[in-house]
């Protein structure tokens, strides 16, 4: 068994092993810390994504709604409902939309695009929405596809 090492006043030395573990234990709580502020950040930019894409979403239905309510859709004029939808529309969003319209026979009578498809590698979120169009009875059936995304 060994003995204590004292200084000249007769209180002991402190040897080097209590540092090591107090910087091992400093070491440690630091790379916790790191590791938490990362989690976090992550986290927080995938809530962002999230909540960017619903809104969007929510967006596109609503312009789509308001447009076919008013009637707009119901035209099936392709000038009349990109003007429309860019009224509508927040400037810093962009909007495509595809109209395929079925007579009564449910056959393909024809398609209408409106905008621009998107460039590729842009986050984009798409939808549709079924509704009737005609004079005074139902002539056709449609379906709008839509894509909007962040100019």
């Amino acid at each position: 068994m060994r003995g204590a090492d004292y200084d000249q006043n007769g209180e002991t030395i402190m040897k080097n092993g209590g540092m090591i573990f107090t910087m091992d234990a400093i070491m440690a709580i630091v790379v916790v810390f790191l590791a938490i502020i990362a989690a976090q950040t992550q986290m927080r930019v995938a809530e962002l994504n999230y909540w960017d894409s619903m809104y969007s979403q929510k967006l596109a239905n609503d312009v789509i709604a308001a447009l076919d309510e008013q009637g707009v859709l119901a035209t099936l004029d392709a000038a009349a409902i990109e003007s429309n939808i860019t009224n509508v529309l927040p400037d810093n969003y962009e909007m495509w939309a595809e109209i395929e319209s079925y007579t009564t026979d449910l056959v393909v009578n024809r398609t209408i695009a409106i905008g621009q498809e998107p460039d590729a590698g842009k986050p984009v979120v798409s939808g549709q929405r079924m509704f009737v169009s005609g004079s005074d009875y139902i002539d056709y059936y449609n379906i709008i596809r839509f894509k909007v995304w962040l100019d």
